[in-house]
């Protein structure tokens, strides 16, 4: 943690990534950390990032688990009957 920091601090603000101007930002200005920005920074991308991740995690383990085990159900087509 300290080599990063003595790195940071020696670097031009313009050498910085993105996250890393914004961590200085926020450390220098503690008041913009209110709860509404929380709320808002929650809803927009802590919760569709979290499903998506999760589905992506999950998704081809649960195939392949459910085609191994023939779980799939093949729903007829009904629409040329009618």
């Amino acid at each position: 943690m300290m080599r990063k920091k003595m790195r940071l601090e020696r670097m031009n603000f313009e050498e910085l990534g993105r996250k890393e101007k914004i961590c200085l930002y926020l450390k220098d200005h503690p008041e913009v950390l209110t709860q509404e920005l929380m709320d808002e920074v929650a809803t927009r991308y802590m919760n569709c990032g979290y499903i998506r991740n999760a589905i992506k995690n999950i998704y081809s383990q649960f195939v392949l688990e459910n085609v191994t085990n023939n779980n799939f159900i093949i729903v007829p087509d009904h629409y040329g009957k009618e």
